[in-house]
């Protein structure tokens, strides 16, 4: 039981069996993102033959074998009646299969829970979500394409670099400013690759940069309404404008950047360097 906006007493509907096979399969998908398994399946000889020749047909012109060597380095072991083709279960199969068994299952129903999970109602649009954050993604690589934040990264590296602890406070403003102005996804990905090439240039753990960046990107992104998806969740549930939600979420972003400083402070400052050598060309 919850309390609406309007101290109404509202009761949640109880938990079916499809609520807890979406729990369930949305564990596993997890784990098998996070930790993937690789496996072997069985099929006929002569459906794997006919997919070997499909895929030597795709990628040349000669003929085709109308036999699978057994040492053959592009098909997997075989016996006499059966060959095994090797399957990752990882972040490109594993959401995919778990769709489809709620699918199939009828724990979900395209038609409703998937088309109106996509296009929302009058108080939750989630495709607008979708498309601000690929608008923001392709804004922050044409950034990254044209060399500004490697430029930025490189003279704010040049200008700092003699003091390796201010250096890092450098990192934690820009991925702060960054993630105000775009969206905190957006910064972990263009910044990541510049705080790695910058530790392989100078040998510095990037460890500490990396755990500023992920502070000042997830800290920052509740200064503005377009920071964060939950940001855009949160304000369109409850119908509060881009102006209202800042004013509200200034003094909790100001008091959360502050403590991510004392938190760099008392975990990863120590671990910089005070001086590093900076090779202005990187």
């Amino acid at each position: 039981m919850v309390y609406g906006r309007r101290n109404e007493v509202e009761e949640l509907p109880p938990l079916t069996w499809r609520s807890w096979l979406v729990l369930a399969l949305f564990i596993v998908a997890t784990f098998f993102v996070i930790h993937p398994v690789s496996f072997r399946i069985p099929l006929p000889r002569l459906t794997m033959l006919k997919s070997l020749m499909w895929r030597k047909s795709q990628t040349q012109q000669t003929p085709v074998a109308t036999t699978i060597p057994e040492d053959s380095s592009i098909s997997p072991p075989c016996s006499k009646r059966w060959c095994y083709m090797r399957v990752s279960m990882d972040m490109k199969l594993a959401p995919w299969l778990a769709i489809l068994i709620l699918l199939a299952s009828t724990a979900i129903v395209f038609t409703h829970e998937v088309v109106h999970g996509f296009v929302g109602d009058d108080h939750i649009e989630p495709y607008s979500i979708v498309i601000l954050i690929f608008a923001l993604a392709y804004i922050c690589v044409s950034l990254d394409e044209s060399g500004l934040l490697s430029y930025i990264a490189v003279h704010v590296t040049g200008r700092w670099g003699h003091n390796g602890r201010i250096l890092l406070l450098c990192f934690y403003a820009l991925s702060a400013v960054m993630a105000i102005l775009t969206n905190n996804d957006v910064v972990v990905l263009c910044l990541t690759p510049i705080i790695c090439v910058f530790s392989d240039t100078t040998g510095v753990d990037a460890e500490p940069f990396l755990i500023a960046m992920f502070i000042a990107a997830n800290t920052a992104s509740m200064a503005l309404f377009i920071g964060n998806p939950t940001n855009i969740i949160v304000a369109q549930a409850n119908r509060i404008s881009f102006l209202s939600y800042s004013a509200w979420m200034a003094l909790p972003f100001l008091g959360a950047a502050v403590a991510g400083i004392a938190v760099l402070y008392l975990t990863s400052l120590r671990k910089v360097p005070g001086a590093i050598e900076i090779d202005v060309n990187i």
